[in-house]
């Protein structure tokens, strides 16, 4: 896992606080805070094709960015959501960035977000193409590494 975390802390002039980040370090974060930015990778196979998974989680509980796709690496979906007072079922979501009109990335995000408790970004860059047991089983994959490490999110 790489991880913001600080070597030292110092002050400026003014009494500001100074934080030097080590990319590399698994230690306590900034002046001995919580990571600000922790990652966690996996992936799985089905029917035949390999999705990966990665995960950005911002902040001790702040928001967390999920991307999904192949081994490309593309980023060519990207949806925000978050609860808002207005909301009434799922939390109002909204895309960023977008080439294909897909709404899966803001779909996931809503349901993510209310499941979660917290604001949440996913890219889902498997194709268009994909079909619905394809899509349930990233899913289902996805939810179950939520339960079995809630903290990475």
């Amino acid at each position: 896992m790489t991880s913001l975390s600080t070597r030292e802390c110092d002050s400026d002039k003014d009494g500001a606080s100074i934080q030097k980040v080590d990319l590399n370090s698994d230690d306590t974060g900034l002046c001995g805070t919580e990571h600000l930015i922790s990652t966690h990778w996996f992936h799985a196979t089905f029917q035949e094709t390999s999705v990966f998974f990665h995960v950005t989680k911002f902040g001790k509980d702040k928001s967390v960015m999920i991307w999904i796709g192949k081994e490309d690496a593309a980023l060519n979906e990207l949806a925000y959501a978050a609860v808002t007072p207005y909301d009434r079922g799922l939390p109002s979501s909204t895309e960023l960035l977008t080439t294909t009109g897909d709404r899966t990335s803001p779909i996931m995000a809503s349901k993510l977000t209310k499941k979660l408790g917290k604001p949440v970004y996913v890219s889902f860059n498997l194709p268009e193409s994909v079909d619905g047991s394809l899509l349930h089983s990233v899913q289902v994959r996805l939810l179950e590494e939520i339960q079995t490490e809630p903290s990475k999110f």
